[in-house]
């Protein structure tokens, strides 16, 4: 991905660096998709509005300006802080 790090400071680029590692954001947030392996049928997400199977755990994921403003956190409110969203991640994906 290229850019130009020189606009952003410091801080910026280590919560960059974040959001591309550890957080795994970019996994839902760049491709607006949500992992199948946490498909259910109560959750089967964009699925539900087309009945298309490719839409089975798909969900429409917002920008994050201003993200630390906005919870409860999750395409279904389940989680009430970022530290909890990103545990969360850490313990699905390997």
């Amino acid at each position: 991905m290229k850019g130009n790090y020189d606009a952003l400071i410091d801080q910026e680029i280590e919560g960059l660096h974040l959001f591309r590692t550890k957080g795994k954001c970019i996994n839902c947030h760049n491709l607006g998709y949500s992992s199948p392996s946490s498909y259910s049928t109560l959750d089967s997400g964009r699925h539900v509005a087309t009945g298309q199977v490719a839409d089975i755990g798909k969900f429409r994921t917002l920008g994050l300006r201003n993200v630390a403003n906005t919870f409860p956190y999750w395409h279904n409110g389940a989680f009430s802080t970022l530290k909890e969203v990103i545990d969360a991640k850490n313990e699905e994906m390997p």
